[in-house]
């Protein structure tokens, strides 16, 4: 089984699968607290798309999400990701300052003769690290003639919300391996497409 992205722990939620009858084609996955009206991940799949909706927002992907209980099963965190990109104007990443200040620790660390513009260069990234805004306008519009634009380091990590859904559907085909699903026909009041 994949390591949890988000830490969500998924034991206390019911599974629920339902097809509706009034038109072929729809199908609904859903991940719901145990007794709870709100706390749920809908993944609804209709004409090409899945749309899901619940606690964890509103995203929409250019494919649908089918579950399966095959061995190898589960989410591509990247190509979901490029499906929401291309469906839509939602950014999945955001920066992530740790993963940065990593990265720009790691490449001062790995050259020894540095110039002193480069030296200074680190400095202000490092000091401008804790806003996004002031970061990615220190290091494209004052980086070292030197410096090409990909050697800035700049990156990005999967929006936590994101990654509960990403685990919320490992769940659900890791409940489809070990046969922990019922399919049922969908009552009206799931139908808010």
């Amino acid at each position: 089984m994949r390591e949890s992205r988000s830490g969500k722990n998924f034991e206390d939620w019911e599974y629920n699968h339902y097809q509706t009858k009034w038109q072929k084609g729809i199908r609904i996955d859903e991940l719901r607290k145990k007794g709870s009206e709100y706390q749920y991940i809908r993944f609804t799949n209709l004409q090409g798309v899945c749309l899901v909706t619940g606690d964890y927002g509103r995203w929409t992907f250019c494919r649908e999400f089918w579950p399966s209980g095959e061995k190898d099963s589960g989410v591509s965190d990247g190509y979901w990701c490029e499906k929401i990109q291309i469906y839509s104007e939602q950014e999945p990443y955001e920066f992530d300052k740790e993963a940065t200040r990593a990265a720009i620790e790691q490449k001062r660390d790995t050259f020894e003769e540095w110039k002193d513009e480069d030296l200074e260069f680190f400095d202000s990234l490092l000091s401008d690290i804790d806003d996004e805004l002031e970061y990615t306008y220190t290091a494209y519009r004052n980086k070292p003639s030197n410096w090409d634009y990909d050697d800035v380091p700049f990156c990005k990590d999967v929006k936590p919300q994101l990654k509960v859904i990403f685990d919320a559907f490992d769940e659900i085909c890791n409940r489809l391996k070990v046969g922990l699903t019922t399919l049922t026909s969908s009552p009206d009041k799931y139908l808010i497409i």
